[in-house]
This record gives structure tokens, sequence and C-alpha cells, in this order.
């Protein structure tokens, strides 16, 4: 028993087969154009070969079609031929009158002690800067070198007159640097002492300092 299709398998056989053909339709038309666009181009090389087209052309594309094919492939050298050529490169490259020496790469040290290469025409403009950096370095290795002298100067003769009382002399062979210091120290303990008491006297914020009181008669 042969089964009858329905309408819509009809429908969609003949959608089927009127797409086979628009691709078949389609394929057609794109084989047209490149074989348009072959002859073009063959056209094209043609006039380039016959040298009918205008040198100011042969700009607008990257073949060299007024050469032989024969002339762009470059001759092959025997081995002895590159040898010697070799040899005639290292030679030239050899002689120092061909190089120039402020051109060279030269190594040298800092006055932090590393080591830095530079162009040997920029060496003696990186001395003199390295030159006023090693002055500075060394002024400020001075300065703290004093700082710390004096500071540890201070501490040794803070605890050595930690027993000083208000109003004591201070020892007359001392810099007037180091006086201050141990003068500014016994005025923050002082300061420090007097932040919590009440009744402060005059005498508590003498600081080191003595009034003479006159004699009443």
């Amino acid at each position: 028993m042969i089964k009858k299709k329905t309408p819509l398998e009809l429908k969609n056989k003949g959608d089927e087969v009127r797409k086979r053909f628009d691709n078949i339709e389609e394929d057609e038309d794109l084989l047209k154009q490149s074989s348009i666009a072959l002859q073009q181009k063959a056209k094209v090389y043609e006039e380039l070969s016959s040298g009918k087209l205008d040198p100011a052309d042969h700009r607008a594309f990257l073949v060299r079609f007024d050469k032989n094919s024969s002339e762009d492939v470059p001759p092959i050298c025997s081995d002895d031929v590159l040898n010697k050529c070799e040899e005639d490169a290292d030679e030239c490259y050899d002689t120092d009158e061909e190089l120039d020496t402020s051109e060279k790469w030269v190594t040298y040290t800092d006055c932090l002690g590393r080591t830095r290469q530079c162009m040997a025409k920029d060496l003696e403009h990186i001395k003199r800067n390295d030159k006023k950096l090693r002055e500075v370095v060394e002024k400020k290795r001075m300065q703290h070198g004093r700082e710390e002298e004096i500071a540890a100067k201070s501490n040794e003769v803070t605890e050595k007159n930690e027993h000083v009382e208000e109003g004591e002399a201070l020892p007359e062979m001392m810099s007037d640097q180091l006086r201050n210091e141990i003068l500014r120290k016994q005025w923050e303990k002082d300061e420090e002492r007097l932040k919590d008491k009440k009744d402060v006297h005059y005498q508590d914020v003498l600081f080191g300092g003595k009034i003479i009181h006159p004699a009443w008669t």
C-alpha cells in the first residue's frame, strides 16, 4: 500500500528543491565573478609585462613586472666566496680607525660603589655629576656624625649630672650647643614635674635660674 504524502510534506519537498536551485545559482554567480576578476588580472599582467603601462603606475604594485624572473634571483655563491666575504667584513670592523671611540660603552664605578655603564662621550659629564653627588653625600655623612657625637655627649653629661640640683652651675668647659642641650632636657624634666602640681610657686619655674633677694634692714 502506497502511503500518500500530506500537503505539508509536499510543501517541504518543494522548498528543499527551490533552495537547492538557489544555491546552484549563487555558486554560478560566484564562479562568474571569479572568472571576471582573473581575466582583469591577466590583462593588467600583460600590460605590465609588455611595458605599455606608465612607469609612474608601477609604484601601485608590489611586484616589479618590468624585470625578468631570472634577474630577481641572486646568484648562488660558493663556500670559498662566502668565507672570503666574511673575512673582508671582519677586517673592516676590526680596524680601530673605522670605529668612533665616543660611541663605545665604558664601565665606571660611582661614588656609592655601584658599577655602571655609559657611552664614552658621556663619561666626563657623568663624572662631574658624580663628584657633586659625592660632596653632598660626604657633607651629609659628616653632619650626621657630628649630630651623633653631640647626642652621645649630651646623654653622657645628662647621666653624670642627673644629681645636679636646680640652680647649680654647669661646668664652664662646655660648648654652647652642649650646654643648651642639657638645659633643654632639664627644662623638659621640670615641666613634666610641674604638670600635675596644683600650687606652683614662682621658684618652681626658675628653670635653673637664680633670684637674689634683697637684704631687708
